[in-house]
């Protein structure tokens, strides 16, 4: 990966005999780098924690922790989704958990294990994650991530799925523009296609 890779969705399906395991992702060096981390250590089905943690300066600190059902010696598909400053981690396309983190925005990806036995991983695989992905906040504009009304009135909802964005005129003089931000504050310069 690349360290100028941002908003992706990146898999793999994992067996580990007994060590921990994970995704590395937003890798921008050695010494700062995101992991998506499981451990299991039995044979028996186990709820054990599966982590996001954050390394910097080769020290990691877990930012967000949830558990998940799973047993050493099976094959699951483990992935990591990173939209704008959104981190979504999944096991075999489940949700498990969700954090929102400013300073994570990007960078490039790779593969963990850490154990004395083997873990096997297959079927890597990166696609991006196209357009913005609006939480329930931002529909209530201004309150989110993702959509800042800037000037006038705007209003968004949700039709058969997609978020409908639209600019109410009433109250604006006409020679003022109405105008809505969209984005993370603290994303780099993008080309928006509409």
């Amino acid at each position: 990966g690349q360290p100028f890779w941002s908003d992706y969705e990146f898999c793999a399906s994992v067996r580990s005999l007994k060590s921990e395991f994970g995704l590395l992702f937003a890798v921008r060096s050695p010494e700062d780098y995101w992991l998506l981390r499981w451990s299991l250590h039995s044979l028996g089905q186990r709820a054990t924690p599966m982590e996001l943690v954050h390394i910097q300066n080769n020290t990691p600190t877990v930012v967000a922790a949830a558990k998940a059902l799973g047993r050493a010696d099976s094959w699951y598909r483990l992935g990591v989704k990173l939209n704008g400053n959104r981190i979504t981690a999944l096991l075999d396309g489940v949700v498990v958990l969700s954090h929102i983190e400013p300073g994570c925005t990007g960078g490039g990806i790779g593969l963990y294990t850490k154990g004395a036995l083997e873990t096997t991983f297959d079927d890597v695989d990166v696609q991006h994650v196209p357009g913005l992905t609006p939480d329930d906040a931002d529909l209530a504009l201004g309150q989110g991530q993702t959509m800042r009304p800037l000037q006038g009135h705007w209003e968004a909802s949700q039709t058969q799925g997609e978020t409908v964005i639209s600019a109410r005129r009433e109250g604006i003089r006409a020679s003022k523009p109405a105008i809505l931000a969209l984005g993370w504050q603290d994303w780099p310069a993008q080309c928006l296609q509409v």
